[in-house]
């Protein structure tokens, strides 16, 4: 029943999203699919999870800003086969742009933004709300670092913060080519017996696509290593899990 009400909602949120995005100048859209062993908190009599991962990602910019989201839809496959939708939406507003004070490509320094976000899961929603920058760092296509509140919108627990920095770049071996792209979360106890957590996932793939069918950034494979030390904020649960992954852009 949960799911099936979380699978209604994620509906009616793609379907109020897509009426956003008719003034997007750029996008992108991809899917991806994901197996790892090992979660912690599984429903498996050791209490670990095989999971099985399907994600729905996007991201585009219009006049003034950008958003971001992406929905996993997961299933447990040694347990209970328990399945489960987490999503998360972001959107920010460009301070330069709103402003129309532009600034050279060459800067170090790319823009300041207004950002705003919420993280929803079945017994879970978190608001996040503050400042996110961009930078020109060589060899990265982009590097965005944010500096957020984090706030439990269903629970008792203390607002704390969220820093997180993301990056992509892809480089050359030979004739292939690979795309590095990843995040990492640093969220703050939130009292009442939390402490700190930190969420790593990086992501290498080799663009199969451009191999094969000379079609960049259409179909990528590789792994995600996924590092979550006190999973939740419960101190020792550790998830130290490396994922296989396809990823098809369209």
């Amino acid at each position: 029943m949960k799911t099936k009400k979380s699978l209604s909602s994620l509906g009616g949120f793609l379907f109020f999203i897509s009426g956003l995005l008719q003034a997007a100048e750029w996008s992108n859209t991809d899917i991806q699919l994901l197996y790892g062993e090992d979660y912690n908190f599984g429903s498996a009599p050791n209490g670990k999870a095989d999971i099985r991962t399907i994600t729905l990602e996007h991201a585009s910019g219009w006049k003034y800003g950008d958003n971001y989201f992406f929905f996993d839809l997961t299933e447990e496959t040694n347990g209970t086969e328990d399945t489960a939708v987490y999503g998360e939406y972001y959107t920010r507003l460009n301070l330069n742009k709103i402003l129309a004070r532009p600034i050279p490509v060459e800067n170090f320094y790319q823009g300041t933004s207004i950002g705003l976000g919420i993280n929803h899961g079945e017994d879970f929603q978190v608001g996040l709300y503050g400042l996110s920058t961009n930078w020109n760092i060589p060899g990265l296509n982009y590097f965005q670092m944010d500096f957020y509140a984090y706030d439990d919108m269903k629970g008792s627990l203390r607002t704390t913060y969220q820093i997180t920095p993301a990056w992509d770049a892809d480089f050359n071996l030979g004739a292939t080519r690979w795309v590095f792209h990843g995040f990492a979360d640093f969220i703050g106890s939130r009292g009442a017996g939390t402490v700190r957590q930190t969420l790593v996932q990086p992501q290498l793939l080799l663009d199969i696509g451009k191999l094969l069918f000379a079609e960049q950034d259409r179909l990528l494979a590789g792994v995600e290593y996924h590092y979550w030390k006190n999973k939740f904020g419960v101190d020792g649960a550790d998830d130290d899990v490396v994922q296989g992954m396809i990823k098809w852009n369209f």
